[in-house]
């Protein structure tokens, strides 16, 4: 803003400079000749177009800045058929006229104005002008334009930018929102999960070793031998879905087997209990992959291999993770019912989930995109540098 303005400020300085010499070189006894053969002498090689032009808006002189401006030889401009409002894009010509009708009637308009030039090309061109009547040449006006084409277009890109910027913040709080509601919707429901099954071991462990310490009392000890055989079994249990709801946070198969090996145990678990063939092929085996890679890598699979067996109600996925030269390539592809991506904040569950994987990927630089359509089925692609 504050070289904009200068640039202004400068712009009506140059043109006063110009004014002000014409005015002295004339107190001085030159003719109009004469100051007009000086006054070509200092604008002839001018970065701004200059020009002189009657108050009925025909073209007396202009520079060859002028002319590299809009296209037009000093020839063609200079004739009575050529008029201001040629260099007018249409939708300013309107506001030109009313400028050029309250000069003639005295009524002084603002000295620095902007508007749509296009040249003879058609091309529109943003131009900054500035103009003063000439003294002593009658009704004549000499004027400088400025071409701000550049820094117009740098104004919208920024403007844009400045739009895209203020939505995504928006969307960056709501979805940190959202993220903070999930992880107390999970820490109570982990909380209630462990309250239960803590809970249970202690009930059942509490009447097992009262039913043991009786039979012993009573000298039943091969009773006693047989309930706490069972007490280990029932402990057993409770214990495997203990260790399950900590696999479901942090996988120890991952730094036991790494990470091939353990999405392979993690797809064999899931055949098991569902009705769904899971194709799983790699060529990481051998590659040495970093814990954050390997731990995102197993999150965006789990997220969405669960997306599919809670909402796609599809009957074959395809896993393919291969190693390339810039990086790893995931991809994940699903014969379900797929999903129209338009209608994706109607359902929050898939919103927050696609959101979470793609926050995980660009965590590391990556990308994650998603094509899908109603009855096509869904392929997520993920694509992590090295």
């Amino acid at each position: 803003m504050k070289d904009e303005q200068k640039s202004k400020k400068q712009l009506i300085a140059e043109l006063e400079i110009l004014r002000r010499h014409i005015t002295e070189q004339q107190g001085k006894g030159e003719t109009l000749q004469q100051s007009e053969v000086r006054y070509r002498a200092l604008v002839e090689n001018a970065q701004d177009a200059i020009y002189i032009i009657s108050i009925s808006g025909g073209f007396e002189y202009v520079n060859p800045a002028f002319e590299r401006l809009f296209g037009y030889p000093s020839a063609e401009v200079c004739t009575k058929d050529f008029n201001f409002l040629s260099l007018v894009h249409p939708p300013g010509q309107e506001f030109i006229m009313k400028r050029r009708e309250d000069r003639k009637e005295g009524e002084a308009g603002p000295s620095l104005y902007e508007f749509n030039g296009i040249t003879k090309k058609g091309e529109v061109r943003f131009v900054e002008a500035s103009s003063v009547p000439l003294p002593g040449h009658g009704e004549k006006i000499m004027g400088l334009l400025r071409d701000i084409t550049e820094r117009k277009q740098i104004e919208d890109k920024l403007a844009k930018y400045q739009q895209v910027l203020e939505v995504s913040q928006k969307e960056l709080k709501k979805f940190s929102r959202q993220i903070l509601s999930v992880r107390e919707e999970e820490r109570k429901n982990l909380s209630a999960i462990l309250h239960e099954e803590v809970g249970n071991i202690a009930i059942v462990l509490s009447l097992e070793f009262a039913a043991i310490e009786q039979e012993i009392k009573d000298h039943h000890l091969s009773k006693a031998l047989k309930t706490i055989s069972k007490s280990k079994l029932m402990l057993k249990k409770h214990v495997g879905r203990l260790k399950k709801i900590a696999a479901q946070l942090r996988p120890p198969d991952l730094e036991i087997m790494g990470l091939v090996d353990a999405l392979s145990e993690y797809f064999a678990s899931i055949m098991k209990r569902i009705n769904i063939k899971i194709d799983f092929t790699s060529d990481l085996g051998g590659k040495k992959i970093d814990d954050r890679t390997a731990i995102i890598l197993y999150r965006i699979v789990q997220e969405s291999t669960n997306n599919v067996i809670k909402h796609s109600k599809a009957q074959k996925v395809r896993i393919t993770m291969q190693s390339r030269e810039k990086g790893i390539e995931l991809d994940i592809w699903d014969d379900g019912k797929g999903w129209n991506p338009q209608n994706e904040h109607k359902h929050s569950y898939k919103h927050l989930g696609i959101r979470g994987m793609r926050e995980m990927a660009e965590s590391l630089k990556g990308t994650l995109q998603i094509t899908t359509g109603p009855g096509k089925g869904t392929e997520i692609s993920v694509r992590l540098p090295w």
